[in-house]
């Protein structure tokens, strides 16, 4: 191995040790802080700065080694009794849990460590401190976690903290336990899912092998008959040639049913063994959600202190489990809304006094499932919402005023909204709702809220466990087979046009005596989807988004079934609403739309009746690109427009293909393995008969740097990703073929 290589081997484990060591780190501070005379957290903290220390040498982070050394000195000091852990001491500590924090983000985005960076400055403080003026210990501010002592860390679901106990020391990592990238799983989860696509081909093979077997058998019967009933009238060596075929129409009678029997037998173990490892390998990607939960404790103490509003937080159903991705939404999540209940709900302690309230605030987190979703609230015992307050902001802003409660809080979730006239280290910038509701989307999830006046305000997080695996409802919308999570589904319906009713300006349906707003799909996916005009009766599907419902208009209900999702890659597709793809036993890969953006998405659009595009000549397109997903996205694009499109993995591909069958237009992305787009399109212009073939190259490369290198190979036109949605190619393409 290269030394560059054993090198970043190297940080990648230390920053691997120091993220897991970091957890442990700040519960141990956290029970420390509450009984400095207890030799138990005492000797943890002092286990995480002699590992570090260990680890930070030989991986060769001289800041780390010095400032773990340093405060492992300062430890032994108070273990043998020539020190007591005072205030000082304890902001000292403190101070170095979040210098090694800063340390862990600045090494996972590449950054090396400098005498400027957050860890280089403690070991200024650290070799030029000051002795502290006071030593005498700070009382606690919050009790920080519910988990007795004792208790394991992944705490049984309802079990809340005693009063003064100290939170229990993070659990050690599993004996044997193994850390595994996470994009590693996903590409494993990935195959998967073209196994199980596999099974599904082998199990047609198998019933055509059976009907194979079937059609055998009655040729062979036929003959039999025929011989039966004529071989005696027959010339002998027709009748020997037909007996011939007669015992060879038996043998492979008998040997298509053999294929057929082992055929079956093998689609049954294939199903068994592929439904196993797809459920082994989910389950490895499964934490627990007390994982979510590690940041709050020390966060609940630090804004307690700071505020001057002590809190205790309350976790139960830590020993729910969720995928990671989900997880690492949920965490940032739940660092807002702790952060908010404390600053924005919960009164100062003399004002909670005055009410007859505790001294100390509770800031309760809960998750529970609930089907195959999970649900998380954030529960605090203070005021409630301001509605009042939230009212008279936006009318100061100059925005509409909506005269429903519920409406006006939805304005807390718009970007930049924050009744703080004065911006703080905690509040006042007007971000936070708005990025817990972003997090919520991007796992298909949701945000709501709900208040008491004067005894508190509760949010909850609704998403699906699992962003790799779903059950899915297929539908057509503009001749393209789409994917919806069927645990957003309430209903498939079936709408009478007689039925659809006209309230507040938008066509609604109705399910009860509820009003629920109706619009096609294809209306809010947007160009090349065009809502087609309906029948009479006409298919539909109640969808949900927390609290939020609408009845999305499709074309057909195709089936319902298992499905692993291809995630996009970043920057590949500027495609809205869509979470993924997912390969179908046919080989088809169908686009897996998300449910929550639909619907907030649908709520603003209305229902297009559409108008029928006339029949026009088909012009042939070819696809390039290494990203089967990227390729099906534009595939469908370009279908749904009217285009007959091909597809081709890299260029040597789509040049074969131009050769052999010829092509209208290209459109290929430029980092491809073999021959990149920029050596096709170089490849096209040098070709006497294919020179004029008009080039796009859609690609992220979108400096000004990459388009002038995409122009200059001949290219047509340059769309960046990232600067152009699908309907910017679509148009794209229509102006050159025009």
């Amino acid at each position: 191995m290269s030394k560059p290589g054993l090198a970043a081997r190297l940080r990648a484990a230390f920053l691997g040790d120091l993220e897991e060591q970091l957890a442990s780190l700040n519960v141990a501070l956290l029970s420390l802080e509450h009984d400095a005379t207890n030799p138990e957290p005492l000797k943890a903290v002092f286990r995480v700065m002699h590992t570090l220390k260990g680890a930070a040498h030989a991986t060769d982070q001289p800041l780390v080694q010095r400032a773990c050394h340093h405060l492992e000195a300062l430890l032994v000091e108070a273990r043998e009794g020539r020190t007591v852990l005072g205030t000082y001491q304890f902001k000292l500590l403190f101070a170095a849990a979040d210098a090694l924090s800063d340390t862990a983000a600045q090494l996972a985005a590449g950054n090396d460590l400098s005498e400027d960076s957050a860890i280089g400055r403690l070991v200024l403080r650290l070799e030029g401190r000051e002795e502290p003026a006071e030593e005498t210990s700070a009382p606690p501010v919050a009790e920080p976690v519910a988990i007795p002592p004792q208790a394991p860390a992944h705490a049984p679901e309802g079990v809340v903290q005693p009063a003064g106990a100290a939170p229990a020391p993070a659990a050690a990592p599993a004996e044997g336990a193994v850390r595994v990238a996470a994009d590693k799983l996903d590409n494993l989860l990935s195959e998967v899912g073209r196994l199980l696509a596999t099974r599904a081909r082998i199990g047609e093979h198998a019933s055509t092998a059976s009907s194979i077997q079937d059609a055998v058998h009655d040729a062979h019967a036929t003959i039999r008959r025929l011989l039966a009933r004529h071989g005696a009238r027959l010339p002998a060596d027709v009748g020997d040639a037909i007996r011939e075929v007669e015992l060879g129409l038996r043998e492979a009678s008998v040997q298509a049913g053999s294929v057929a029997t082992n055929a079956l037998g093998d689609v049954r173990e294939l199903a068994e063994v592929g439904d196993a490892l797809a459920d082994s390998v989910r389950r490895v990607r499964m934490l627990p959600f007390s994982s979510a939960c590690e940041p709050l404790p020390r966060l609940v103490r630090d804004v307690g202190s700071e505020t001057g509003k002590p809190a205790r937080l309350v976790v139960s159903g830590g020993d729910v489990e969720a995928d990671r991705p989900v997880l690492d939404a949920l965490k940032d999540s739940l660092l807002h809304l702790a952060r908010n209940a404390i600053d924005h709900g919960i009164e100062p302690s003399a004002e909670r006094a005055a009410l007859g309230k505790a001294a100390v605030a509770t800031v309760t987190v809960k998750a529970a499932l609930h089907g195959e979703r999970l649900t998380v609230t954030v529960s605090d015992d203070g005021a409630g919402l301001d509605v009042g307050a939230i009212r008279a902001k936006l009318h100061q802003q100059g925005r509409e005023v909506p005269e429903d409660d519920a409406d006006v809080v939805r304005a807390l979730f718009e970007s930049g909204f924050s009744t703080r006239s004065v911006t703080t280290t905690i509040s006042g910038r007007g971000v936070g709702l708005d990025a817990v509701e972003a997090a919520m989307l991007r796992v298909r999830g949701s945000v709501s809220v709900s208040w008491v006046r004067g005894q508190g305000t509760t949010f909850t997080l609704e998403c699906p466990l699992t962003l790799a695996a779903i059950r899915a409802v297929l539908v057509r919308s503009s001749g393209q087979s789409l994917a919806l999570p069927t645990s957003n589904v309430e209903q498939l319906v079936r709408i009478k046009a007689s039925d659809v009713r006209r309230a507040e300006g938008r066509d609604v349906i109705l399910t009860g005596s509820v009003p629920i707003p109706l619009v096609s799909l294809a209306t809010v996916l947007g160009p090349p989807f065009t809502a087609a005009p309906h029948a009479d009766i006409f298919p539909a599907l109640i969808v949900s988004a927390g609290e939020r419902r609408v009845a999305l208009v499709v074309d057909a209900v195709e089936t319902e079934q298992e499905l692993i999702i291809r995630p996009i890659p970043r920057g590949q597709s500027s495609m809205p609403h869509v979470s993924g793809g997912a390969l179908l036993g046919t080989g088809q890969l169908v686009i897996v739309l998300n449910p929550v953006s639909l619907v907030h998405s649908a709520l603003g659009s209305r229902l297009s009746s559409g108008v029928t595009a006339g029949a026009r000549k088909q012009l042939r397109v070819i696809v390039v690109d290494d990203s089967m997903t990227t390729r099906a996205l534009e595939q469908g694009v370009l279908e749904a427009a009217g285009y007959q499109v091909t597809t081709a993995v890299d260029g040597l591909d789509a040049w074969r293909q131009i050769q052999e069958f010829g092509a209208d237009l290209v459109v290929s992305d430029i980092e491809m393995p073999n021959m990149d787009g920029l050596s096709l399109c170089r490849t096209i212009r040098a070709s006497a008969q294919f020179a004029n073939l008009p080039v796009v190259l859609v690609t992220s490369l979108d400096s000004p740097e990459d388009r002038a290198r995409g122009m200059s190979a001949g290219a047509d036109a340059y769309v960046g990703k990232a600067s152009a949605g699908q309907a910017g190619l679509l148009n794209t393409v229509r102006e050159l073929l025009a």
